[in-house]
């Protein structure tokens, strides 16, 4: 599908992982708290990419509907914030996957993973996906699902560095309130927030 320069990537972050259930939600509720505390003169805006999961068998996906959708958001709000039903692998149509919309639609990528020692596999498969797909990869953001020690974590990241050579945005700590807003704010002022919500500064996490 093509994809318009005039919208596509000017406002917009895609929050993917490399698989489901990693935190990007709760990526996402940090960066709106964020966005709504620090910005308030400016609106932000979530948006979702339906997998084919959602499709009943005889629907055919319409991709061009969930541009359009896209397109609308990104024209009445400043930040639009993306999440694809499962990770970047995911197919959204028999021959598309949420690899392929990041780049066909230019949209900076985030890759949320779980602070997990048996998420180092499929985040490096993920970000191998990622390069031969040709994304603008701003980082990694590390998400803590259970109250692991911060070292885990710090391990982890670092590994993740060394193997992939993608920059490390910070980690999410185990949160278990995510309507506390004063809470997420000090959360997200712990991230490299402007290399993810600075449309301006983004740039690619890797050469």
């Amino acid at each position: 599908m093509e994809s318009s320069a005039l919208h596509t990537g000017l406002n917009t972050v895609l929050i993917s992982g490399p698989t489901n259930h990693v935190g990007k939600t709760t990526v996402m509720r940090v960066l709106s708290a964020y966005w709504h505390r620090y910005r308030t003169a400016q609106t932000i805006s979530s948006f979702e990419i339906p997998g084919m999961s959602a499709l009943t068998l005889d629907e055919e996906p319409d991709l061009g509907h969930v541009w359009q959708a896209l397109c609308q958001q990104q024209q009445d709000h400043d930040l639009v914030l993306v999440e694809g039903e499962g990770g970047l692998g995911t197919p959204v149509t028999y021959d598309t996957t949420i690899a392929n919309l990041a780049w066909d639609w230019r949209l900076p990528t985030i890759l949320v993973v779980p602070a997990q020692w048996d998420a180092i596999a499929p985040t490096i498969a993920a970000i191998a996906l990622a390069r031969q797909s040709h994304l603008d990869l701003v980082g990694i953001v590390l998400n803590s699902p259970a109250p692991e020690p911060a070292s885990q974590a710090d391990e982890i990241g670092s590994l993740l560095c060394n193997l992939t050579q993608v920059k490390l945005l910070g980690t999410v700590p185990f949160l278990t309130e995510l309507n506390n807003e004063e809470h997420l704010c000090q959360v997200a002022s712990d991230l490299l927030i402007e290399n993810i919500l600075g449309k301006l500064t983004m740039q690619k996490a890797y050469t």
